[in-house]
């Protein structure tokens, strides 16, 4: 009979470390999709001033108790909507400049 041994430092290594190889492949994707959104929210195909949009933009790799994550987004507010949640829909007539980066680099 064969028996596994799991040594929780290397499960939390492999899975929770910026380090590690899912860190790593997270921080790469995450890249690809935070330079599509900065190139999407560029110029005028957004159909808004983006100079609050870009010079508020965020990206990284972070850890927190309950494992790694990859945010891009920004702060930053025009008028009393935040970017995300108003210039990021189709209904504006605007380019879907986070949401569409999103389904480029998982589809």
């Amino acid at each position: 009979m064969n028996e596994v041994v799991v040594h929780p430092g290397i499960v939390d290594r492999f899975f929770r470390d910026s380090q590690g190889p899912v860190g790593r492949y997270l921080f790469r994707r995450g890249e690809r999709v935070a330079r599509a959104a900065n190139a999407n929210a560029s110029g005028p195909v957004l159909g808004v001033i983006t100079g609050d949009l870009l010079a508020n933009f965020d990206a990284g790799l972070d850890v927190t108790s309950e494992g790694l994550y990859y945010f891009a987004g920004t702060t930053a507010v025009h008028g009393e909507f935040g970017y995300p949640a108003f210039h990021d829909r189709e209904a504006t007539g605007g380019k879907r400049w986070l949401t569409s980066a999103l389904a480029e680099e998982f589809s």
